[in-house]
């Protein structure tokens, strides 16, 4: 969790062999309902691709003990940026994001059209430097007043009907593990980072690196800053596409299934966090159901000379 990191090339053919091999189905339930927690498929998010099958077609349905093989043509003109997929099931899709069933597709760049200074931090020359953050609200069991009191996950797992649970023993005498994790008083209410909790991402100092980020939830927002005046971030691209000219930013909202590149580079050593910092002014843009996230989602640790 995630899932792995997929790179392809304008003109691939990318074949996927889809296995389920999740346990049984809860009963029937109307359509537009949650249900059917371990059916799945898969979707491209944002990839100009077909939606007939056998590529993109999201009224594929995988169910449990069965297999699906897609191939999916990329366009040889399909342009180069950052991409993601997830499972697509009508009524599961949003249970299956909330699991961490989704990852990265990449459609790598040309380093004979790009710039000196991007191909420095960008696959595939220069891989090292190219780092994928996918943001995920994985480990969420605390219970929120309403109107969103289902983004406990221990919550969604009753709404969609899905039956696999923790260990059913006590933490305390009289406390098992799932409703410990729910207590608001054990604040157990995170976002992960590439499955990880607060993952060390290091840098040299006045190195630079390309961060491709990635928020998956059902309604969550992220207003993403790096704390101190010693990292700067600038803006490569939106959702698969590049800005015409970089930008410099203090924060960046990010919401559901959108992506950001930035590029990074810190001035002093020393220990950043990476986090979620709403405002006040920040907060009034957001409608219902949106949730702003408060929290920190990696640790940017700089030492030495590039």
């Amino acid at each position: 969790m995630p899932g792995p990191t997929l790179r392809v090339r304008p003109g691939d053919t990318l074949n996927i062999k889809l296995v389920n091999e999740l346990g049984g189905n809860q009963e029937a339930r109307p359509n537009n309902s949650p249900r059917h927690p371990n059916n799945t498929n898969l979707h491209l998010h944002g990839l100009h691709v077909s939606p007939l099958e056998p590529q993109d077609s999201p009224c594929v349905l995988v169910a449990p003990g069965e297999s699906y093989q897609y191939q999916i043509e990329i366009p040889s003109d399909h342009a180069r940026g950052t991409f993601w997929y997830h499972s697509h099931h009508h009524g599961a899709a949003g249970f299956h994001m909330n699991s961490g069933m989704a990852g990265f597709l990449i459609v790598e760049d040309d380093p004979t059209v790009m710039s000196d200074e991007l191909d420095a931090i960008s696959c595939p020359n220069n891989c090292e430097h190219d780092v994928p953050l996918l943001f995920g609200p994985w480990f969420i069991y605390v219970v929120i007043t309403p109107p969103v009191d289902f983004q406990s996950f221990a919550q969604l797992q009753d709404l969609y009907g899905d039956n696999v649970r923790l260990p059913d023993y006590n933490v305390t005498e009289n406390t098992t593990l799932t409703d410990w994790l729910m207590n608001p008083e054990n604040e157990i209410h995170y976002f992960l980072t590439n499955g990880q909790l607060q993952p060390t991402i290091t840098l040299k100092k006045h190195e630079m690196k390309r961060f491709r980020m990635l928020c998956v939830g059902l309604w969550d927002v992220l207003f993403l800053t790096i704390e101190g005046s010693s990292c700067e971030m600038q803006v490569l691209a939106w959702d698969g596409l590049y800005v015409d000219r970089p930008y410099t930013v203090t924060k960046v909202v990010l919401g559901t299934g959108e992506r950001l590149d930035i590029a990074v580079k810190c001035s002093e050593e020393g220990s950043f966090k990476m986090k979620s910092a709403p405002s006040a002014d920040d907060l009034l843009s957001l409608g219902l159901p949106d949730i702003a996230y408060t929290g920190i989602l990696a640790t940017i640790v700089v030492n030495g000379n590039v």
